[in-house]
């Protein structure tokens, strides 16, 4: 597969994902949410 045809496979791929739900049962509890923001900070502060 070559570069162009390589990109406008992941841009389908992108575009299926952006018009697809997510499901319910799956997703980011608030306490983890709050620890990957802390550990982007801390590495955003460590610059």
């Amino acid at each position: 597969m070559d570069t162009i045809e390589t990109a406008r496979r992941v841009r389908e791929i992108l575009a299926a994902a952006a018009a697809a739900d997510l499901p319910a049962d799956v997703g980011l509890t608030p306490e983890r949410a709050e620890q990957l923001l802390a550990e982007v900070r801390s590495g955003r502060d460590s610059r």
